[in-house]
């Protein structure tokens, strides 16, 4: 409980507002209420609804995987507070100029997710039906089926990726 405190501790300090020396203090103090009586930023507040639907999301996935439990919940925090540093810390550096490249990225990739999950959640779904016509006791045979194809799935991707491979190590060699 001492550590996760010191890494918040710490967390804080690290993004507290820098003070130039011999700034004056009306000046500062004009600065922090303009900074906190604007309108609201619709960037920032759908960014942190953003966030809080990722961390929502962890928090129950990892629930699911390991109980519920507070070890979890502290953990998935601890792992989206640590990737927000990161992200926070790389634009610091970097500074990118075009962010909608990075917004869009981002976008294909929670479309992709959501589709295919919802895709596999639906087949899964209508195959749960098939147990009215093959009977309970048989539903494992679906199962074993999807699996089956899961794997062969897997393996076209494997074989797919080792014949890039292979390629791009002979077309280095020429």
């Amino acid at each position: 409980m001492l550590i996760m405190g010191g890494i918040g501790l710490l967390l804080v300090f690290l993004f507290l507002p820098r003070q130039r020396k011999g700034a004056n203090d009306a000046a500062a103090r004009d600065v922090r209420a303009m900074r906190f009586g604007s309108a609201l930023n619709l960037q920032l507040f759908f960014l942190g609804a953003g966030f809080m639907l990722v961390e929502t999301k962890a928090v129950v996935t990892m629930a699911l995987l390991f109980g519920s439990t507070w070890v979890v919940n502290s953990v998935v925090f601890f792992a989206v507070l640590v990737m927000i540093l990161i992200a926070n810390r790389w634009t610091l550096r970097f500074q990118p100029e075009r962010l909608w490249l990075y917004y869009a990225g981002l976008l294909i990739t929670l479309i992709l997710n959501t589709v295919i999950n919802i895709a596999g959640a639906m087949v899964g779904g209508l195959a749960e039906y098939s147990s009215m016509l093959l009977g309970f006791q048989y539903l494992v045979l679906v199962a074993i089926l999807f699996y089956t194809l899961s794997a062969i799935g897997l393996r076209e991707a494997d074989d797919a990726a080792t014949e890039e491979a292979s390629s791009d190590s002979v077309a280095a060699e020429v």
